[in-house]
């Protein structure tokens, strides 16, 4: 199984998610139906302890760096938010016009810290769990 690290240890997730904290309204989220969400396992500690709960042996937690590499990130944004994971998705549509487009703008302005000579490249980080 393999996960995405958190916001707080996943830079590009920092950014997506960040931007809907500070230019949105996080309140719409009690609207949308519960789950344990896209980051619900990326705790290397939770995610060893709960398939060790489970009956699971030999559990092994990896994490692994990669980038999100763009020519034009901003631009690339507006499809992570409305064709990225279903909460996202939903998190973000249930914003008001002005609201996903200060989020787009927000993020446009947290991504320009990883703006590289070629376009931007954005540390992308996930777990990989294995067990038996």
């Amino acid at each position: 199984m393999a996960t995405w690290l958190p916001p707080d240890r996943n830079p590009f997730f920092g950014v997506a998610m960040g931007a809907i904290a500070q230019a949105g309204d996080l309140s719409v989220a009690a609207s949308l139906p519960t789950g344990g969400g896209m980051f619900a396992s990326g705790g290397l500690a939770k995610a060893e302890a709960d398939l060790t709960a489970a009956g699971f042996l030999n559990v092994s937690v990896q994490e692994h760096d990669a980038s999100f590499d763009s020519e034009d990130a901003p631009a690339a944004m507006q499809p992570f938010y409305t064709g990225g994971s279903v909460r996202t998705r939903a998190l973000f549509a249930a914003q008001s016009e002005a609201q996903r487009a200060d989020i787009l703008a927000t993020a446009a302005g947290m991504l320009e810290h990883y703006r590289t000579d070629g376009g931007y490249s954005v540390p992308l980080r996930y777990v990989t769990i294995v067990a038996r």
